[in-house]
């Protein structure tokens, strides 16, 4: 176990082994860390929180800039891909910011909450996480969630308290989830949605010709 230069790790918390905590980071009381988390720089963990084996909070966001717009912003803006910069150049945008993890926790294992460009990525109290899930730079994940297995939320979405997100969903970027929501397994969402919402995979029949391989 590795606890880095200026970290503090509260009153009866176990790290087994090969954890690793980061400089200047707040580790809470009661808290369990399972063989392999790791805790990035600046991160600051609650009380009674939980962490799987292989945990990773605090790493980088996936946060780059191009020179120019590239595809994705003209499809958004025209509708279609107009033209290609073959020599385009991607440069990463640092991340300074960090995790704040409440009290309660619980985040299964190889599951990760990348860190803030520049505010601090959050989870709120009592949520729970399950493995394989993938929680982007500057999210906000409100109180008592439940996010499933498989479950990727791109970066900056704010999601609301009590919402449950279930297997292999998907969120686009900058997107907001009101609290009491329910986004079904598998589903693909890519606008915001209000207070109490159930949101679900959008299935089409398949042809007869489909259903005949099926």
């Amino acid at each position: 176990v590795v606890v880095g230069r200026g970290s503090k790790i509260g009153n009866n918390s176990k790290l087994l082994a090969n954890c690793y905590v980061g400089r200047d980071c707040t580790v809470g009381e009661n808290c369990l860390f399972h063989p392999g988390c790791k805790i990035g720089d600046n991160s600051t963990i609650g009380n009674r929180v939980i962490f799987q084996h292989n945990v990773s909070i605090g790493a980088d966001g996936f946060s780059f800039v191009t020179e120019n717009p590239d595809v994705i912003e003209q499809a958004r803006k025209e509708g279609a891909v107009v033209e290609q910069n073959t020599k385009q150049k991607v440069y990463k945008i640092p991340s300074i910011g960090g995790v704040v993890i409440e009290d309660d926790v619980e985040i299964g294992a190889n599951s990760c909450v990348d860190k803030g460009t520049i505010e601090n990525t959050v989870v709120g109290a009592q949520t729970k996480i399950d493995d394989l899930v993938m929680i982007g730079h500057n999210c906000k994940i409100g109180k008592a969630c439940m996010i499933v297995s498989q479950v990727g939320i791109a970066g900056s979405c704010k999601i609301g308290d009590r919402v449950v997100i279930a297997g292999q969903a998907g969120l686009a970027d900058h997107l907001e989830i009101g609290s009491d929501s329910i986004v079904m397994a598998k589903a693909g969402v890519t606008k915001s949605f209000p207070e109490k919402s159930i949101i679900c995979l959008l299935y089409t029949s398949p042809s007869p010709r489909d259903r005949s391989l099926s």
